[in-house]
C-alpha cells in the first residue's frame, strides 16, 4: 500500500460582488478524487497508479481469472433467456 490518499486538491474563488461592483475573492481548497473508471468493475488512481475493484468478484476475475456472477462466458447457456435484459413491449 502506498501512501498515496487517491485525492488531489482544487483551488476555486467562491468570491463575490460588493455592494460598489468590486469582487471580494475568497479563495478555497477542496479535495477531490483522483481515481477514474478503467474498466468493468476496476478504477485506478492517476496519481499513484494503484488499481482498485468495486467487487470481490470482479478482483478474483481480473487477479486470478476466475469467473462467477456477473463474470461468467454467457457462451455456456444454450438459450441465454436468462442473461438477456428485459425489453418492454412500446404502445405506438
Amino acid at each position: 500500500m502506498s501512501g498515496c490518499t487517491h485525492e488531489r486538491y482544487e483551488t476555486q474563488d467562491q468570491g463575490y460582488e460588493d455592494m460598489n461592483g468590486e469582487w471580494i475573492s475568497d479563495w478555497r481548497n477542496y479535495a477531490v478524487s483522483a481515481c477514474v473508471d478503467i474498466d468493468l468493475h476496476r478504477y485506478k488512481c492517476t496519481m499513484c497508479g494503484e488499481v482498485f475493484y468495486y467487487s470481490g468478484r470482479a478482483k478474483d476475475f481480473y487477479e486470478r481469472g476466475e469467473r462467477g456472477g456477473i463474470f461468467t462466458d454467457t457462451s455456456e447457456y444454450p438459450d441465454n433467456k436468462s442473461l438477456k435484459p428485459l425489453r418492454r413491449n412500446r404502445a405506438n
